[in-house]
């Protein structure tokens, strides 16, 4: 723009110049109007009479040109006959700047037609040009200097977003957005982000120290847990679910009901019920058993149950009665020589007392046996069964009874029966230890050996796990040794029977039922694990912690060397 602005200047000058000479020959010669004398123009280096606007006549340019074709004031002007030259000048100046169009925006603008005036008007639009160029460098320079700054919390040029270091980079939308979110990302651009609110697997918090799958999140209400990582937290984040706490003790005399020390069940059996009910309701995921020093008993689990007679052909006149707290539920069931029985169904309440007996010996008592199933029809497991081949058929006792643990259950022991926390508990070797705080599990009814139980606990493919828990009792009182038998029946895994051995070729006073006696019943459990039996094809057997065994016998020991051989686990 310099070197325009000094083309000008020179342009002028040498306009000045010639504007100042004669004609020192006197020849008629001219450059330009100057070299002529008054009243004649410059035309074709000759100077003539001025016979009218002739240099704007013979200004073909200014004439094609649109800018000067609106100058009608150049043909009238008979104003600037003296400075006609000038006007022709002023054409051929108009005529170079045509060239880039400058001239002719000169000429537009130039009323007066000088061509002094025309030229200033070309340094002045020059200028003009000037003037914008420089602004426009003067405004580059400024953006250069003013670099936006991702991270100050102002949105500037080329930003998307900003909301400071803290935040930009987080991954996460904003705490409680379920729907599809932006976030922004460390170079201050909007990014896809992830949904962040109670239910979405994470827990979030101000500070993980302790917590897994967490994230660190600033400004929220801290979350516990998440529902959608633990099934045991509350649908608000704010806690786990209590396990549902349940009171046993022995010397209780309130409501019976399991909910306090004062109003604690008195039978474990009833608390277990309580429990397995709960879980299957859904009122809570898990539950607690806090059980006080005593002693405690099997009896028979409340639920669904179904019967049906065994026998080798028929029952010979035998009949059974089934008698669920002293009401008969079914009486004289019997067995048609050839024939299958059906099952029996019946059910039994939290409590409630259960007996099974023959009526009637028959003719060929050894022949008799039943067994009983969880759920109706015969579609659950083995619950019991009793021994054939006695001198008279074996009813339901104190033998068969049992307990049975049950899932995302506890059972705590160690208790003396005014604790409110699990920490207050004394178990052996703790100080402060008495009896008091001893919890035994008995399957000793009556101190007969006749009357113990063959497995104190009793786990025959139910389905009980390791979420099934006992800790800190003693079991005791069971006792694995079948009864002897006059007859030997052999049945193979579908419950048919395979042969009848006479124990007399064994021992005088009879023979053990061993493994394969009354496949598939629970019998085979009855000379293994005097304290626990477990059966589960998975492997998945419950979980025993700060357990002692005592006063138990077992017949066959070598099977599991767990509690010396008192707690037998055995899969397929």
């Amino acid at each position: 723009m310099k070197k325009t602005i000094f083309s000008a200047m020179f342009l002028t000058l040498s306009v000045l110049v010639s504007c100042s000479s004669d004609d020192p020959s006197n020849d008629g010669t001219c450059i330009t109007a100057l070299d002529c004398e008054l009243g004649l123009v410059c035309v074709d280096g000759k100077c003539v009479e001025d016979t009218g606007n002739t240099g704007n006549t013979s200004d073909t340019g200014d004439t094609v040109d649109t800018g000067d074709t609106t100058d009608t004031g150049n043909t009238t002007d008979t104003g600037n006959t003296t400075d006609t030259g000038d006007t022709g000048d002023t054409g051929d100046t108009g005529d170079t700047g045509d060239t880039g169009d400058t001239g002719d925006t000169g000429d537009t603008a130039d009323t007066g037609n000088t061509g002094d005036a025309d030229s200033t008007a070309d340094q002045d639009i020059t200028n003009d040009n000037e003037t914008p160029d420089e602004d426009s460098a003067d405004i580059e320079t400024d953006e250069d200097a003013a670099t936006p700054v991702c991270g100050n919390e102002i949105i500037e040029t080329g930003e998307d977003c900003d909301k400071g270091f803290a935040q930009n980079g987080n991954p996460f939308c904003d705490y409680g957005v379920t729907e599809p979110c932006k976030v922004c990302n460390e170079f201050c651009k909007e990014a896809d982000g992830t949904n962040h609110y109670c239910g979405d697997g994470i827990v979030q918090r101000a500070d993980c120290t302790g917590f897994d799958n967490c994230v660190k999140t600033l400004g929220i209400t801290d979350e516990a847990c998440d529902p959608a990582a633990d099934p045991k937290c509350l649908p608000d984040c704010s806690s786990l679910i209590l396990p549902k706490r349940i009171y046993v003790r022995s010397t209780a005399a309130g409501a019976n009901n399991g909910t306090s020390w004062a109003d604690a069940y008195t039978d474990l059996q009833m608390a277990l019920d309580d429990a397995e009910k709960s879980i299957n309701e859904a009122s809570t995921a898990d539950a607690e058993i806090w059980v006080a020093g005593g002693t405690y008993k099997p009896s028979f689990a409340a639920g669904k149950y179904s019967l049906r007679l065994r026998g080798t052909s028929g029952w010979y006149g035998a009949t059974l009665r089934v008698t669920i707290g002293g009401t008969i539920v079914h009486d004289n069931l019997t067995l048609a020589s050839g024939t299958e029985s059906g099952w029996y169904n019946f059910t039994v309440g939290s409590g409630q007392s259960v007996a099974i007996d023959y009526t009637a010996t028959g003719d060929w008592p050894e022949h008799l046996w039943f067994e009983v199933r969880t759920n109706f029809d015969g579609l659950g497991a083995a619950y019991f069964a009793t021994i054939s081949g006695q001198a008279a058929p074996q009813s339901f006792g104190n033998r068969h009874k049992h307990f049975s643990l049950v899932n995302n259950t506890t059972v705590y022991g160690g208790f003396a029966g005014t604790e409110t926390s699990l920490s207050e508990r004394k178990l052996p070797g703790d100080a402060g230890y008495t009896s008091a705080n001893t919890v035994i599990i008995s399957g000793d009814h009556t101190g007969a050996d006749t009357q113990k139980s063959y497995n104190v606990f009793r786990h025959n493919g139910n389905g009980v796990n390791s979420t099934a828990v006992l800790d800190g009792v003693t079991i005791s009182g069971g006792r694995a040794y079948p009864e002897w038998t006059n007859y030997w029946l052999r049945y193979d895994y579908e419950g048919n029977l395979t042969g009848i051995y006479s124990c007399s070729d064994y021992v005088s006073n009879g023979c053990w039922p061993e493994n394969s006696v009354h496949v598939p019943g629970p019998q085979w459990m009855y000379s293994r694990g005097c304290a626990m039996a477990n059966y589960a094809g998975d492997k998945n057997y419950p979980t025993l912690k700060n357990i002692t065994v005592e006063n138990c016998a077992t017949l066959n020991t070598g099977d599991d060397s767990s509690y010396s051989g008192h707690v037998y686990s055995w899969d397929d």
